[in-house]
């Protein structure tokens, strides 16, 4: 099996559906998503420490309603396990978008 690392570039502050964005890529559920980015002192326009992941009970892109699960990860260090197929990662975070 492929166990290459893989780069990520979803959008930041705004909802994506993962199977429109990554299609058939066993890493994403089917739920829609939204990252941001958050500061240590709560103020997004500096330096972001963590990556906050928001999932919504829908799959069209929509993010309706209030979220049915978040995390946050701290960004510039490996985390996981996060499953197969790639249970580990590193995030970062920008107004381009997040890796990971």
């Amino acid at each position: 099996k492929d166990r290459a690392a893989v780069v990520y570039h979803p959008p930041v502050g705004r909802c994506f559906s993962p199977p429109k964005l990554y299609p058939d890529d066993p890493a994403w559920g089917p739920s829609d998503v939204r990252d941001s980015c958050k500061a240590a002192d709560g103020d997004s326009r500096t330096y972001s420490t963590s990556l906050v992941r928001e999932f919504f009970n829908t799959t069209d892109g929509s993010c309706g309603g209030e979220p049915t699960d978040s995390y946050e990860l701290p960004l510039g260090t490996c985390v996981g396990p996060f499953g197969k197929p790639r249970p580990w990662g590193v995030f970062e975070c920008s107004q381009n978008g997040t890796t990971g």
